[in-house]
């Protein structure tokens, strides 16, 4: 028997459909919290993410497949001997979604009035913006920058996307540019999204000397990691006034300490890390069927998707 440590969250009706599909294998369905320490020395797969002082337990684990997109951490610490898989891919329609909700919102001063709600203030907020004829930039078009990006496309926005490969464009963007140049187009920028993923290339890309750069009208959201973000001076640029407003789903440090002044930022909707979580039930979906399909292919000796390049800590391209 081939033994598989499963630590995702499962219904009944899936650990059923799994053992079912599997049949030549034994699961074990734990938590990472739960889970001891021989169960994972004794894992050939290993699907979810262990806690990062767990992976030296990985004694004759031959796969990993994260339950997250974000694999940098774990590209770093696992044993190179162990396939390394990661959930990319699983995370855009939610995340997508939840940009362009809180991009609406402050565009429409939609928390002024419901501030105003709770003051039963009937009033006028004042002048809106709108998407349609907007310059969106996106910085990290991967499968979440990606998305964002057709989405708001449709909506009548013209695309800028920052990455790695500025060799191919891809027909849902208007321009592609590399990271080198962020700086010269911020000033004529709208909204600016990262949707970065956490690496040493991708910390504090934004400074105070880049919200400076940026349009007094202009929203920027985080969707990417808080390490790009230079929390201080952000909260700085809003309090000021220096940029019209933002949207965090991730800070850095997280959570936010109770005495941050971000907290107080009148221009600021802020979510505690739960855009790609596990809220939306085609998330949790999409991540069931990609990590069992995989599953499958590595005991048929079959390709798997999402290998992560160690050297990058992103998943390959073939």
């Amino acid at each position: 028997m081939r033994n598989i440590l499963y630590l995702l969250e499962t219904n009944e009706e899936q650990r059923q459909q799994l053992q079912k599909r599997f049949a030549d294998c034994s699961f074990t369905f734990k938590s990472k919290h739960e889970v001891s320490d021989e169960e994972i020395r004794q894992a050939e797969c290993i699907i979810g993410n262990l806690l990062l002082n767990q992976l030296d337990l990985c004694e004759n684990a031959k796969l990993m497949q994260l339950g997250s997109a974000g694999s940098d951490a774990y590209a770093a610490a696992l044993n190179e001997s162990v396939t390394l898989c990661n959930a990319s891919g699983c995370y855009g329609p939610a995340i997508s979604e939840y940009m362009i909700g809180v991009c609406l919102s402050l565009m429409l001063r939609l928390p002024s009035y419901r501030d105003q709600q709770h003051l039963r203030a009937w009033q006028n907020a004042g002048k809106v913006s709108s998407i349609l004829g907007s310059k969106v930039l996106i910085v990290g078009l991967g499968d979440i920058g990606s998305q964002f990006a057709i989405k708001m496309r449709a909506l009548g926005a013209k695309i800028t996307g920052i990455r790695r490969n500025t060799a191919d464009q891809p027909d849902f963007v208007d321009a592609i540019a590399a990271l080198d140049q962020l700086d010269e187009l911020l000033p004529e920028m709208d909204i600016i999204a990262s949707c970065l993923p956490n690496s040493k290339a991708t910390e504090m890309v934004f400074t105070a000397k880049q919200f400076k750069l940026m349009k007094d009208s202009a929203i920027f959201i985080n969707v990417g990691r808080g390490q790009a973000v230079d929390t201080d001076a952000l909260c700085d640029a809003l309090k000021a006034h220096e940029i019209y407003g933002a949207a965090l789903d991730v800070v850095d440090p997280e959570p936010l300490p109770l005495n941050h002044p971000l907290w107080n930022c009148d221009n600021l909707l802020l979510t505690p890390h739960i855009a790609g979580g596990s809220n939306l039930k085609l998330t949790t979906e999409l991540i069931y069927t990609l990590v069992s399909d995989n599953l499958e292919a590595y005991l048929k000796g079959e390709p798997l998707k999402n290998v992560v390049d160690r050297a990058t800590g992103y998943r390959k391209h073939h």
